[in-house]
């Protein structure tokens, strides 16, 4: 609505967390984004956040762990030298066929290079810091103690202390009870934009 500063809620589960963090740290300095949308941002919310390979915050014995997703290598490199191969795919889900086949409209079985680095903080613990240091009291993250691809303990550790670890919750099973959590810390965000 033309004139109006309405409140914006930035959020997304897993990949969708990471493309939060490469958003709220990078775009607002494009020439193509107006700065103004910054100021009606309240609240960064990420659940199971991806943090992208650099975080390092896989399992420690996440090689004996059944693959989420596989990834090719090449397409990655041929792209970064040629820039031929952005929209090509290189990460494949390791979704289950049954999955694929009922839910053909619903379910993406891979992103491709440009996807991926979208979604994927190339400096995620400088990109945090970036995010908290500019809005600390409008981020909020929750992961599962349970978690089958990121370890909390190395998240809370190394990236936000005040992550949320939801007990007995997966990466994807959290999406089920995080609803929760995550309606009364909207609520407060937006109540605190009012005042």
């Amino acid at each position: 609505v033309k004139g109006m500063a309405i409140p914006i809620l930035l959020g997304g589960h897993s990949s969708g967390g990471g493309l939060v963090l490469n958003y709220s740290t990078g775009a607002f300095m494009s020439n193509n984004i107006p700065r103004k949308f910054k100021d009606n941002v309240v609240g960064y919310l990420m659940v199971a956040p991806q943090l992208g390979p650099q975080a390092r915050v896989a399992h420690d014995d996440s090689a004996k762990r059944k693959d989420f997703a596989k990834v090719a290598i090449w397409p990655f490199i041929v792209n970064a030298i040629t820039g031929t191969m952005g929209h090509n795919p290189a990460v494949k889900f390791q979704y289950p066929e049954e999955v694929l086949k009922d839910d053909t409209q619903m379910v993406i079985p891979f992103n491709t290079v440009y996807m991926a680095n979208a979604i994927s903080p190339t400096q995620p613990k400088d990109q945090l810091q970036q995010l908290l240091s500019e809005r600390k009291d409008m981020v909020a993250m929750w992961m599962g103690e349970e978690d089958e691809l990121f370890d909390v303990t190395k998240v809370v550790t190394s990236y936000f202390p005040e992550c949320v670890k939801v007990p007995n919750a997966t990466h994807l099973g959290i999406l089920v009870e995080v609803h929760e959590l995550l309606g009364p810390w909207v609520a407060k965000s937006i109540a605190n934009t009012k005042k």
